[in-house]
């Protein structure tokens, strides 16, 4: 299954429901050829959240030959929710890559920018992606 999101604007989901786990926002457009810290979400005013999953779907991705590094965080870095790693085999469109918590999780205090740390540049023509991310608010 297709999702045409690569010309969608970056959609946040209302906070119906905290207590819930669910997709709160997708952010596409994303480079994985540049190193940059795009904000891939802001927690809203009067919530923490617990960022327990971010899902890298690549929308578009034209000679890739080697793929990128990249992790996600709050703090300077962003790697203090998940730590950077190589995105092995994540190299064509479709292609999907995930971020899942295990164990301790970090809490982002309202207003936090969460950010994908894009550490290391795929190498090849051009890759882009959408981020999608999963948290729990309270």
């Amino acid at each position: 299954m297709t999702f045409p999101v690569a010309s969608v604007p970056a959609k946040s989901y209302p906070v119906q429901a905290p207590y819930v786990l669910h997709q709160v926002v997708a952010t596409p457009g994303i480079s994985m050829f540049a190193i940059s810290t795009p904000t891939i979400y802001t927690v809203p005013a009067g919530y923490t959240a617990v960022i327990t999953g971010v899902i890298l779907q690549c929308t578009s991705a034209v000679g890739v030959g080697t793929p990128a590094t990249a992790g996600v965080g709050i703090a300077a870095g962003e790697s203090d929710i998940f730590a950077p790693v190589s995105l092995t085999g994540f190299l064509a469109a479709g292609d999907v890559w995930s971020f899942f918590l295990t164990g301790k999780a970090r809490t982002a205090p309202a207003g936090s920018a969460v950010k994908l740390g894009i550490d290391v540049a795929a190498t090849g023509t051009s890759q882009v992606v959408t981020a999608r991310v999963i948290a729990f608010l309270f």
